[in-house]
């Protein structure tokens, strides 16, 4: 069985990232068994893909395996082929962001 913390919002590398991150940091300083943080996603169409990679990064950068739990993706505007086109193109941006995390740190996944 394996230790997870799981929230919302800590994917915008922002306040709550932080915060997230002194947690993980002071439970592990602390000797609890922390193996992994889960992110649970939800975010729209203006969503910077670069925050979501700094903040992969920074929790990565603790030692623990990370894990997108929900991923759930707003179209913001007009609903319409070009809102389409734009979601998925950030589903795939932050699969390939999590896919390439895990591999890096698992070699067999």
């Amino acid at each position: 069985m394996k230790l997870y913390i799981n929230d919302y919002g800590i994917e915008g590398n922002n306040a709550k990232t932080q915060k997230m991150y002194d947690i993980v940091k002071d439970l592990k300083a602390k000797g609890v068994p922390v193996d992994g943080i889960g992110m649970q996603m939800h975010i729209n169409t203006n969503t910077s893909v670069d925050a979501i990679k700094a903040s992969i990064e920074k929790f990565a950068s603790l030692g623990v395996d990370i894990q997108v739990t929900e991923l759930d993706l707003e179209i913001l505007g007009t609903i319409n082929q070009e809102g389409y086109l734009k979601q998925a193109k950030l589903y795939k941006q932050v699969d390939r962001k999590s896919t390439r995390l895990n591999s890096s740190h698992h070699p067999d996944l």
